[in-house]
């Protein structure tokens, strides 16, 4: 009887494996995720600026204040402002929304509309946005592209408030 209890003992069962690799691959796609290996610039940018426009969108909601994007001047920059008082404010504290700088060689522009921030100009003439989110979920569409030498990529709203990426060559 010893002798069955040892044998049973003695290896690792299908689950344990299972756990074991499922951990294994977790941390793996962890590094992997947090170095960013192969990510372009362009890549990088744009998946930075989807994902602050989606917080935008949802911080507008639980906020109930309009939640704006205004480009930095050339497109190098671009920041998010809330409407409150009559005015717009930068949104600080928040580190998608708060501005930023894209990475060397990438700009930011808005089709048929190359508006961007006159930095030469008193602060508060920086203060508008292109385009806003508004709390109650009206949608005005959008599409902004976002170059890194030639390769561009298009970010776009529709009128339902979906947000698309697209490369160049798509239609």
């Amino acid at each position: 009887m010893n002798r069955v209890r040892a044998q049973a003992e003695a290896g690792f069962s299908l689950l344990e494996v299972l756990v074991a690799i499922t951990i294994v691959s977790l941390m793996a796609a962890t590094v992997v995720l947090s170095i960013g290996v192969g990510r372009s610039p362009l890549r990088a940018e744009t998946e930075t600026l989807v994902l602050s426009l989606h917080h935008a969108h949802d911080q507008a909601i639980a906020t109930g204040l309009p939640t704006g994007l205004a480009l930095g001047a050339d497109g190098e920059s671009y920041a998010f402002l809330f409407y409150l008082d009559g005015r717009w404010w930068p949104v600080q504290g928040q580190p998608t929304l708060s501005h930023h700088d894209l990475a060397e060689r990438v700009r930011i522009g808005v089709q048929d509309r190359p508006v961007w921030l006159d930095e030469s100009e008193p602060e508060e003439a920086m203060l508008l946005p292109l385009f806003w989110f508004d709390p109650a979920g009206l949608n005005e569409p959008f599409e902004l592209w976002l170059d890194h030498r030639g390769d561009r990529v298009f970010i776009s709203r529709s009128s339902q408030g979906d947000i698309r990426v697209r490369g160049e060559g798509e239609a």
